[in-house]
C-alpha cells in the first residue's frame, strides 16, 4: 500500500495521499485481502462506508471477511 489516494489511479492529477506508506499485502482471498486495506489505512479517511464492495462480495462467495496478518521479513 504506497502513495493510496482516494482516487482512481488513472486520475490525471496528483491529489493528496490519505495513508503513509504501509507495507504490502498479499493473498488468495480478495475479500479478505480488500478488507484488511481498508482497516489498515482506516475507516475514517474515506467518504462514505468503505466496505459496501467487500461486504457484496463476500455475500456472493466470493471471500471472507476474516484475515490474519503475518510479518513476513526481507
Amino acid at each position: 500500500m504506497i502513495d493510496i489516494t482516494p482516487f482512481c489511479d488513472c486520475a490525471e492529477f496528483a491529489p493528496e495521499y490519505i495513508s503513509p506508506d504501509i507495507g504490502v499485502l498479499a493473498s488468495n482471498d480478495i475479500v479478505a485481502v480488500d478488507l484488511a486495506t481498508i482497516e489498515l489505512i482506516g475507516n475514517q479517511k474515506f467518504q462514505g462506508d468503505p466496505t459496501v464492495q467487500v461486504r457484496k462480495a463476500h455475500r456472493m462467495g466470493l471471500g471472507e471477511r476474516e484475515y490474519e496478518i503475518v510479518k513476513v521479513r526481507s
